[in-house]
């Protein structure tokens, strides 16, 4: 195994690897949120590499159609030990190994919305924490579990925290359904008897690859099931949208159930230092929750 110093930016690239295995392109962009971002692909590219050869990271292949295969990178039990001691705990073995190849569109989307979500929060100076990776956390109601695709609290200053959970669609999933387990019925079912037990608020992110139908199929799943109509449980937007947005957190770009736009922040004062936390939990936890985000609707016009 090679030797290589530890630097502080490959800090930052075990801590973004240990929230999700990226591509060296969502690594590039992801870099602009460390301390010492990368200035092009290759540097990026050849960092890994060396990461790889030191046993912090494993290299692996998106199955592809492409004549040349997308690669992504994960933490190895050596890499996830420089973070958190030696003595720390390991999580389960799926942070270290390969994505299954049924999983690994639904992963390299997940990636793509996090990594943006990331990005945003970085330049609008919010504070993100509490970050709960795919399947990491697990929510009980009564006899039922839900694993959500991933969690975490956005702090804006003077504001907050808000929590969101996010569920990643590749429009595989059946909409309504009362047999299968793996259904937004089911989903949504189990976050309203959640929400219904809390005293506080949070919010599901319904993020798509589908269209605008998709997400609105979802929206009216989330409708029909809603306790309190007034209540916005479930925001949802196609990842085509959110991706080309460069302020996403602040402009109401989501969807409701009723059809309104809606932001997942109010708007920020400009100026304020910035204030990041990445804390990340990567085995399965009892929730937390916390208060969330208003509805933020659009102001009548007189």
């Amino acid at each position: 195994m090679a030797t290589c110093l530890v630097t502080p930016r490959d800090i930052d690239i075990l801590r973004a690897l240990e929230r999700s295995p990226l591509t060296v392109r969502q690594l590039l962009k992801l870099s602009e949120t460390f301390a010492y971002p990368f200035t092009t692909e290759r540097r990026a590219q050849e960092r890994l590499r060396q990461l790889c050869a030191a046993g912090r990271l494993r290299r692996w292949f998106y199955a592809t159609a492409r004549q040349a295969a997308v690669s992504y990178f994960t933490l190895t039990p050596a890499g996830f030990q420089i973070l958190h001691g030696p003595d720390a705990r390991l999580p389960s073995r799926s942070c270290f190994g390969p994505v299954g190849i049924a999983r690994q569109r639904h992963a390299h989307s997940l990636a793509e919305f996090l990594v943006h979500l990331i990005v945003a929060t970085h330049r609008a100076q919010i504070t993100i924490g509490h970050f709960h990776r795919e399947n990491a956390l697990c929510l009980r109601v009564g006899d039922e579990t839900l694993y959500p695709d991933g969690a975490f609290e956005l702090s804006a200053p003077g504001s907050g925290p808000f929590r969101f959970f996010v569920e990643m669609d590749n429009n595989s999933e059946k909409i309504r359904g009362t047999f299968s387990l793996d259904t937004w019925q089911r989903k949504i079912a189990i976050y309203e008897r959640h929400q219904n037990a809390c005293p506080e608020r949070f919010r599901v992110l319904a993020v798509t690859t589908a269209g605008n139908e998709r997400v609105a199929n979802i929206l009216d799943c989330a409708r029909a099931l809603a306790r309190n109509p007034r209540r916005s449980l479930v925001y949802g937007i196609t990842l085509t949208a959110f991706l080309p947005e460069s302020e996403p957190l602040q402009i109401p770009c989501f969807r409701d159930h009723v059809g309104r736009d809606v932001s997942l922040l109010p708007p920020l004062p400009i100026g304020l230092p910035v204030s990041l936390d990445y804390s990340v939990s990567t085995g399965a936890a009892a929730l937390k929750v916390v208060s969330s985000a208003p509805c933020l609707e659009p102001i009548p016009q007189a």
